[in-house]
């Protein structure tokens, strides 16, 4: 056809494209996909999550992974619930804890010298190995001494921290409670390799410049990043009798999310800051493609946020618990006392607790203010105290208030009963950073509840997994194996394998089934283009396309299809172009969609739940005029 113009959209695979304008792949990416990833250029649908391991007692939700390695290679799981320690023991968990702790959903673990060191902020701070359960470490009853009266005996001791970090041959605990005083700027360590001695050598202490209080730290290129609530400063080691020097490096934002901290590929430092957005140390805010998702966090919840480094893949994860309101309160249902029909009792506020709560409420007097008290188990017990109704809501605990729509007319026994369940994670926000001038970030979002992330290596000291042995590791079906071949090294002994944990105490591999928890995988690539490029200009966005064809290029797969969808200029709803059918052995395979689609500029949506690795993108269009 006269005046036939072409475009095209590929990746490194088919070559850069000298004889037609081009741009490769990930350079027209949109947010708007989901479930696909970029991999060596091409677009991928992604894989899913498949139950490898045995559910928690009770169903409790894991809060913390650990993979404690020890000196000698060898690598055990363990993980850590609301009032629990478990380790993998191959089959099962085992109970691995010896004092009882108190509820929390706040757990900070390192390993140290063949040791695991923990503190779940509240209790007194834990150790143990692969060998000996965790118990108050050092001095089981009053903690870890950091200063010797000897010969005396008024001795001081370290009894709690928010936080611990291991750096330069250092155990470090931050925000720590010491000799009956919480101290929230404090850092204290101890000595050089050593971390059975606090109060002597090089033990010590430093407190943190500023008002705001110490949440977490991480590492970055030789350095301590220590993180406040508002603030965050750099450590080093000294050459002085100092042990460590310090220095602020931003006084505007800090971190209240200590999960949400790690490190990519070439040890630059991520976070989920305290002005809603996740940063870089150096680049400053870097989830700009994604700002809906990441301001929606409540910033009390924003604790929850979990992350991970998928190195299969060179991504970081970040598991949050977007959009979460009073989502976490059941509707209260009513009971009527003697006679009473006034049901007008609300729930506001976001729930704080750690485990599923049965509460009641319960009018208690009936006069000019009525006044109730309310019951955290189910109506067993009381509150002390009676409240009165107000319309403008009485805090209750955990973060939950009470709202009547009028102050009397309720009768005594009139009862409200509500479940109050903890807030959870509900997306997953991927991002690959760029590692090149000539690359762009690629930013993705997955719509799965992960609770906790971690790392474990499939059967430790045992053969490759086989077909023979798919049902050992948790496949049903050849299908659902997501392997690109029956020998991949992620079958193979101490592989490491990313893991996260849901809400009921089950845990996942991440991305090496076909399905997602055998459900199937919607992915959705969406590109945006007006069909000019970097190596020539075919067309413009102040002229219209007239677009007859896309060519579709893709990765020959057994079965399945794919859909093709457009949506020109500002097109509410996407229309139908085409289906491809995938099937064939060809390695790469060229799918020519026939259409007449015309505008100035373009969405493309390919989409489909079985496999599917696209390729490129290219279109065969017409130039019209500027009307």
């Amino acid at each position: 056809m006269a005046g036939l113009l072409q475009f095209g959209l590929v990746s490194p695979t088919l070559g850069w494209r000298e004889d037609i304008p081009s741009l490769l792949l990930p350079e027209a990416y949109s947010v708007q996909s989901e479930n696909v990833q970029v991999r060596n250029g091409e677009i991928h649908r992604v894989k899913g999550r498949n139950e490898i391991l045995a559910t928690m007692a009770g169903s409790a939700p894991i809060l913390k992974y650990h993979w404690f390695v020890k000196s000698t290679g060898l690598g055990y799981l363990f993980a850590f619930t609301a009032s629990g320690i478990y380790k993998w023991s191959g089959s099962a968990w085992s109970d691995w804890l010896t004092p009882s702790l108190s509820e929390t959903d706040r757990w900070s673990v390192v390993t140290f010298n063949d040791e695991i060191w923990a503190t779940n902020c509240t209790d007194k701070i834990l150790k143990g190995d692969d060998a000996t359960a965790l118990n108050y470490a050092l001095d089981t009853s009053n903690g870890i001494k950091y200063y010797d009266d000897s010969p005396g005996s008024s001795h001081k001791y370290m009894t709690a921290a928010k936080f611990l970090v291991v750096f330069e041959r250092y155990l470090i605990a931050g925000h720590v409670t010491e000799d009956g005083n919480t101290y929230p700027h404090r850092l204290r360590w101890c000595d050089y390799d050593n971390q059975t001695v606090w109060y002597s050598g090089d033990g010590d202490y430093a407190d943190v410049e500023g008002e705001d209080r110490l949440t977490a730290a991480g590492t970055y290129r030789g350095f301590l990043i220590v993180f406040k609530e508002s603030s965050y400063h750099q450590m080093w080691l000294s050459t002085t009798s100092l042990i460590f020097e310090m220095a602020a490096m931003n006084r505007e934002v800090g971190c209240n999310a200590p999960n949400s901290i790690v490190n990519g590929r070439n040890g630059d430092l991520y976070f989920y800051g305290s002005d809603n957005s996740i940063r870089e140390i150096q680049r400053g805010e870097v989830s700009q493609f994604v700002d809906d998702t990441i301001k929606s966090v409540p910033p009390a919840a924003a604790y929850k946020i979990q992350s991970t480094r998928i190195n299969d893949y060179g991504e970081l994860w970040w598991s949050l618990p977007s959009g979460v309101t009073a989502a976490s309160l059941s509707t209260p249902s009513f009971t009527a006392g003697s006679g009473g029909t006034q049901d007008d009792l609300s729930l506001s506020g976001l729930f704080t607790g750690v485990v599923s709560t049965s509460y009641a409420i319960k009018i208690t007097t009936a006069a000019a203010q009525d006044k109730f008290r309310w019951s955290s188990d189910g109506g067993s017990n009381w509150s002390s105290s009676e409240y009165n109704c107000t319309t403008g809501g009485v805090s209750m605990e955990l973060g939950v208030l009470a709202v009547f729509d009028a102050i009397t007319g309720h009768d005594a026994d009139d009862q409200w009963d509500y479940t109050a369940t903890p807030t959870t994670n509900a997306t997953v926000v991927t991002y690959k950073p760029r590692e090149s001038v000539n690359e762009v970030d690629i930013w993705g979002e997955r719509p799965i509840a992960i609770g906790a992330f971690g790392q474990w290596a499939r059967m430790q000291g045992s053969a490759v997994l086989t077909w023979d042995t798919l049902s050992a590791a948790g496949y049903t079906t050849w299908d659902g194996w997501g392997w690109d071949s029956w020998d991949s090294i992620e079958g193979q002994a101490r592989y490491l394998i990313d893991i996260g944990a849901d809400s009921v105490g089950e845990t996942y591999s991440l991305h090496d089934s076909m399905q997602d928890d055998s459900t199937a995988i919607d992915g959705k690539l969406v590109v945006a283009t007006d069909l000019s490029g970097q190596n020539g200009n075919a067309g413009d966005l102040s002229r219209f396309k007239r677009v007859l064809t896309c060519h579709v290029y893709l990765r020959g797969e057994m079965d399945g299809t794919l859909t093709l969808e457009v949506k020109p200029d500002h097109a509410v709803n996407w229309e139908a172009v085409g289906t491809i059918a995938m099937t064939d052995s060809r390695d790469i395979v060229r799918h020519d969609v026939s259409c007449d689609v015309r505008g100035r500029h373009f969405q493309w949506r390919v989409s489909g739940s079985d496999r599917w690795r696209l390729v490129g993108l290219t279109f065969d269009f017409v130039l019209g005029g500027v009307r």
